[in-house]
């Protein structure tokens, strides 16, 4: 290499200047890595402040920051305070809406596996979830017990179970109608998805309904207590943001809401 450099008349860099190099490049990165970590320390810091205000303060709004109207949120919390699960007994059995099957599997590699198939009113039961557009483009959620929950209640999109010999599309309008009175002008299917692949077989449709109106009141079950909601799209986002809203499947429609309108 030294050869070359000399027949093609250049000299050789003396070792001096090989140190400076290797002390810029050094100052380079030090400069580069002091950089990300103010970057990173910084998000860091901002986390830790929210978790350190979210033990302290019992007002979400407060810990996040939000942007959205004080009375939308005041009516949020007033129906999930309505709803909220004060007692609960202990376990009983009872054969009522879930069922559990017991099956043997032979797998291709000579194997035998045990597994529990959860059954919904006899069916693998597949469901749909909509999100209800109006036609000023917000947003339409409902907010229901969900006792299990940590919170016990739900603050999501309308969803229900198809029933027998019925249609995604026809159950996602008719739970839309059922749980808020409204009817769409047109209804979009996303995707089918499972969200219980190790113990459920129901496939799970999700629907965006476009230009919603109000037709009719609720048909709701004796047992079914659902209150109704609007908010902007941007409102939507930030209760997800603010985790009022932990359902995946209402999540996802709104993430990808403004790909569809």
């Amino acid at each position: 290499m030294m050869a070359l450099v000399q027949q093609e008349g250049f000299e050789p860099p003396t070792s001096r200047f090989v140190a400076e190099c290797s002390i810029q490049l050094s100052y380079y990165c030090i400069l580069r890595t002091l950089t990300l970590y103010k970057i990173y320390n910084k998000k860091t810091i901002k986390t830790r402040e929210i978790l350190r205000k979210k033990e302290k303060c019992g007002n979400i709004k407060d810990i996040w920051g939000a942007k959205m109207r004080e009375e939308k949120l005041k009516e949020i919390d007033k129906h999930i305070e309505y709803f909220k699960t004060i007692k609960k007994s202990n376990p009983f059995e009872s054969e009522g809406f879930i069922t559990v099957k017991n099956y043997e599997i032979e797998l291709n590699n000579g194997k035998t596996i045990h597994r529990e198939q959860i059954y919904k009113s006899g069916r693998e039961g597949n469901s749909i979830t909509v999100l209800p557009i109006t036609k000023d483009k917000n947003v339409i959620l409902v907010i229901e017990p969900r006792v299990f929950t940590k919170r016990t209640v739900g603050v999501e999109a309308p969803a229900g179970y198809v029933e027998d010999g019925e249609k995604p599309i026809e159950a996602a309008e008719r739970e839309l109608l059922e749980e808020t009175g409204l009817k769409a002008k047109e209804l979009i299917q996303l995707r089918e998805y499972y969200c219980d692949m190790g113990s459920f077989a129901g496939l799970t449709s999700s629907f965006i309904a476009k230009d919603c109106e109000k037709v009719s009141e609720q048909k709701l079950d004796s047992d079914e207590f659902i209150a109704i909601v609007e908010c902007t799209i941007d409102e939507a986002k930030e209760l997800i943001d603010m985790e009022y809203i932990k359902d995946i499947n209402t999540i996802y429609l709104i993430e990808n809401l403004e790909k569809i309108i």
